[in-house]
């Protein structure tokens, strides 16, 4: 939900004007004011963004804020951080002193200071699709409101991004990327935010898997001690298997979709669409070379990689630049 901050006054309704924005808002963004939206969008009326990609670098369980970008040096040890902060190449601008080589860009940064909720601790929803309202648990449900990413599927299946062609091809991207594995896998415990919502399956993000490693093989860190994670997210059965062949590939999925026909009146219309697509994004996958080579690091230049890092975060994110570069529209990391 967005909230407009703005003038207490009260409207002739008994709305206040901020109330008045906040509804309107989560009309705009919320699957009710989609088809407006877009048809405002056909009519001219709506002035497209200048940003044609978004690579979001999801932090959960990030470092505090104090310790990061709101250093408090002045208050009380109770309240601040325990690092200092440095000067940015911004005046009146600073962050932790563990960020030295981001100081030097925030020129091209913003800080919101800000931010704040009532959907409880740890609740992913609002971060992803701005709803504030506590959910009665931390899964994932087909009612919970669409991600951004997911949005962008959607938008992506109407046309909307008229400088690219609809789905129909092996090498037509899917909008929305999800690095590098499902969102609180390391906890065992799938957590709401990144998905389609109450839009559907069929617009969940394209997901990889990882099989993270530390440099000592078979050491367990002791509790908040930091260790180097490492590896690189990979496409899920992105590999024909010995013996088949891009043909035998095709009969398959011919007498696949023969079988398809016949349960066909089994299903409900929307799940049979969601079906539909998931279907096609895996086959995709297996004939893309576009997509597959996105993910083939061993193509990068070796100063490349050691300026992204080593590590799984740094493939992560050196993988989501290549995927936006060859027409992804958003990734998560």
């Amino acid at each position: 939900m967005l909230t407009m901050l703005g003038s207490p006054r009260r409207c002739c309704d008994g709305l206040t004007r901020r109330e008045t924005l906040k509804a309107g808002a989560l009309s705009a963004l919320g699957g009710f004011g989609l088809p407006q939206f877009l048809h405002a969008s056909e009519a001219g009326h709506v002035v497209p963004g200048k940003a044609k990609s978004v690579i979001l670098l999801y932090l959960l369980g990030g470092a505090a804020s104090q310790d990061m970008w709101d250093l408090k040096p002045a208050a009380p040890p109770e309240i601040r951080g325990e690092f200092r902060p440095i000067n940015t190449n911004v005046s009146g601008i600073q962050i932790s002193e563990h960020l030295p080589l981001t100081a030097n860009w925030m020129h091209k940064m913003s800080i919101v200071r800000s931010l704040n909720h009532k959907a409880g601790c740890h609740n992913c929803l609002p971060s992803y699709c701005g709803w504030e309202l506590p959910p009665t648990n931390q899964h994932p449900t087909d009612n919970d409101p669409p991600s951004m990413g997911s949005v962008c599927e959607y938008l992506k299946g109407q046309g909307y991004f008229r400088d690219e062609p609809r789905a129909n091809g092996p090498d037509d991207f899917p909008a929305y990327h999800y690095m590098p594995t499902w969102l609180g896998w390391g906890q065992a415990f799938r957590r709401a935010g990144p998905y389609g919502g109450f839009l559907g399956k069929k617009f969940d993000a394209l997901t990889t898997e990882c099989e993270p490693y530390w440099d000592k093989v078979g050491h367990q860190p002791l509790p908040g001690t930091p260790q180097t994670v490492r590896g690189e997210p990979v496409l899920p059965n992105s590999a024909l298997q010995d013996g088949i062949t891009v043909d035998r590939l095709n009969l398959r999925r011919s007498l696949l979709g023969q079988l398809d026909d016949e349960v066909r009146r089994l299903e409900s219309l929307d799940t049979r669409a969601g079906y539909d697509r998931a279907q096609q994004k895996a086959f995709d996958i297996l004939t893309s070379s576009k997509l597959r080579a996105c993910f083939d690091l061993k193509s990068e230049r070796p100063e490349v990689l050691d300026r992204y890092g080593h590590t799984l975060f740094g493939s992560s994110t050196l993988i989501a630049r290549r995927l936006v570069e060859s027409g992804a529209k958003f990734v998560n990391v």
